[in-house]
């Protein structure tokens, strides 16, 4: 199959049980909107040699998200699920209703994508 007509990495499973998991730090700007700190090394050899010698304020590509995505960033560490995400997103915007799940969901794969967080299944049931 050609990679550009690849079935979704997600097709078949339910969305909202994934579980999300940030891969890069973050921080606060002076207007309440979460930066991403991505490491502008990332690949194993440069990542171990190269980073840690950068100067502090070179060593981070830095991304800023919009008020939507700093809503969904910043309820990463309490969100179990996808499902967290979207009831915490829609208590602060509930007037998103129609497009609650798709606009989250293409923040996520974009996210996901450049390798700023990883999704997940759920852990199943420990066996004996």
């Amino acid at each position: 199959m050609l990679p550009w007509r690849r079935r979704p990495h997600w097709a078949g499973i339910d969305v909202l049980t994934l579980v999300p998991r940030a891969r890069v730090g973050s921080e606060t700007d002076g207007d309440g909107r979460v930066v991403l700190l991505v490491p502008r090394f990332r690949s194993r050899p440069l990542s171990r040699w190269l980073q840690p010698r950068l100067r502090p304020d070179r060593a981070h590509v830095r991304v800023r998200l919009d008020e939507r995505g700093t809503v969904i960033w910043s309820a990463l560490p309490g969100a179990a699920t996808v499902a967290d995400l979207v009831a915490a997103y829609h208590d602060v915007f509930p007037e998103d209703q129609v497009q609650l799940l798709p606009r989250i969901w293409a923040f996520l794969e974009a996210m996901e994508r450049n390798r700023f967080l990883s999704l997940s299944l759920p852990a199943g049931p420990e066996r004996d």
